[in-house]
């Protein structure tokens, strides 16, 4: 996935949620898409949570797989989009939608859409 938006924007990985703390403390990022279930101790929600609560203007998005998690409790968390793997789209079209909307084409919807300047993500 990094490798295709690579492609039109500057992209930076991390491995746990600690790791992309460290990155965003370190250097200015204009977005972030994150999988719901990353890996370590700082996940999910307690990663959602420590983003808003540390970087409330930062815009997010999150992948999950799990069909029961509901946009509108994550956009209480401080997420502008969420995209749901399996659905129609390819997860690289769909993450590129949603990153284009982040960086302020449009407003915020529930699943795909983005667009914008060429910063960190």
């Amino acid at each position: 996935l990094a490798m295709c938006l690579e492609e039109t924007y500057h992209v930076l990985t991390a491995s746990s949620g600690e790791e992309a703390l460290q990155i965003l403390e370190s250097q200015p990022v204009a977005a972030v898409l994150t999988d719901y279930n990353l890996l370590g101790p700082l996940r999910g929600d307690a990663f959602l949570y420590v983003l808003h609560e540390h970087f409330p203007k930062l815009k997010v998005a999150v992948i999950t797989g799990d069909p029961s998690i509901q946009f509108e409790t994550l956009k209480a968390k401080g997420v502008g989009g969420i995209i749901y793997k399996g659905e129609t789209e390819d997860l690289v079209t769909a993450c590129r939608k949603t990153i284009q909307q982040l960086l302020g084409q449009s407003q915020t919807t529930e699943c795909s859409p983005c667009c914008g300047d060429t910063g960190n993500f």
